[in-house]
């Protein structure tokens, strides 16, 4: 089944299966009611739908609303068939990188504003954007970045290569992801784009971020700055994860480390008031970080593989 008879039969799930109505799902989607009406007609024409949805092992399915009502979540994407690859990571992170440049996609309009944090499953969500169409968009860094000028995961060029491929306007970040103190960190800021951003946060339509796991000798935080001191710091505060530098324990609460004075970063309070907070994460490895930020309550849409979604349930 190819991803468009994919995004059909969700449609016709939802409103044969589940009962949810035309523009119930028009605003799940993003997308507009006729388009719904359309993608309805179209289960019909292939038959998709006939007396019931042709595919009732359609499972998936299920585990996406399983984790919507578990999580209170606006919407969940899973790529299907990771269990069907061995688990080969670099073809799981091509597939999800597939599904989450197709969300960008369905949500890009004109005049939107959106921030990105850093790691490999956002380069490749954006390193699968191919569009045809331009878009007067947007695009912020959201954090520092590491001491490496190739580094590809980095925030800064993570916005660089989103603003390539859509056209957009975009901001980078060229500061480390934690200084020495805070009078240093309000310079900083002070002085950078980010300043643009926490001026009226509310202006931001999208945060999209992966999940960062806290390791003994994590390569990117050192290299970002952090000392293996700070490291110890949020082992023993018992931190599991960080989206943006922002950092949880397994219960979903958000951790005073004493770091964030020092830290190049959007808080979470601002976050939160971003509209929509966007989640891309997947793998055995970061399961209990997933499931920690996902307590948080502050995600509104996650993406993820069948397997880490079956871990989470």
């Amino acid at each position: 089944m190819n991803r468009e008879d994919k995004e059909i039969t969700r449609v016709a799930v939802l409103y044969y299966v589940n009962n949810v109505s035309q523009g119930n799902i028009a605003k799940k989607f993003n997308i507009s009611r006729s388009k719904v009406s359309r993608m309805i007609k179209e289960a019909r024409d292939k038959k998709i739908v006939e007396f019931k949805i042709r595919n009732a092992s359609y499972q998936p399915i299920g585990i996406e609303s399983k984790l919507e009502k578990q999580f209170k979540l606006k919407e969940v994407l899973i790529y299907h068939d990771s269990d069907m690859l061995g688990y080969d990571k670099d073809l799981i992170f091509q597939n999800i990188g597939l599904l989450g440049s197709d969300y960008i996609k369905r949500t890009l309009k004109h005049n939107i504003n959106i921030t990105l944090t850093w790691g490999k499953t956002l380069y490749h969500v954006i390193k699968s954007i191919n569009l045809q169409k331009e878009y007067k968009i947007n695009i912020f860094a959201t954090m520092g970045g590491v001491g490496l000028q190739n580094s590809n995961y980095q925030s800064s060029n993570l916005v660089k290569m989103l603003g390539e491929r859509t056209s957009g306007n975009y901001y980078q970040l060229y500061l480390p992801l934690i200084v020495k103190n805070k009078e240093i960190k309000d310079s900083l800021i002070e002085a950078s784009i980010i300043k643009t951003i926490l001026g009226d946060i509310t202006k931001v339509d999208y945060f999209i971020s992966s999940v960062g796991t806290i390791f003994r000798n994590t390569g990117m935080y050192l290299l970002g700055g952090f000392k293996s001191e700070d490291i110890k710091i949020l082992n023993t505060c018992g931190v599991v994860g960080e989206i943006g530098l922002n950092f949880y324990n397994k219960e979903g609460e958000f951790v005073k480390t004493g770091l964030e004075d020092r830290l190049i970063n959007i808080n979470i309070n601002e976050v939160r008031r971003v509209k929509s907070k966007v989640l891309i994460a997947f793998g055995n490895e970061k399961i209990e970080a997933i499931l920690g930020c996902l307590k948080t309550g502050v995600i509104d849409v996650f993406i993820t593989d069948t397997i880490t979604a079956e871990s989470l349930i």
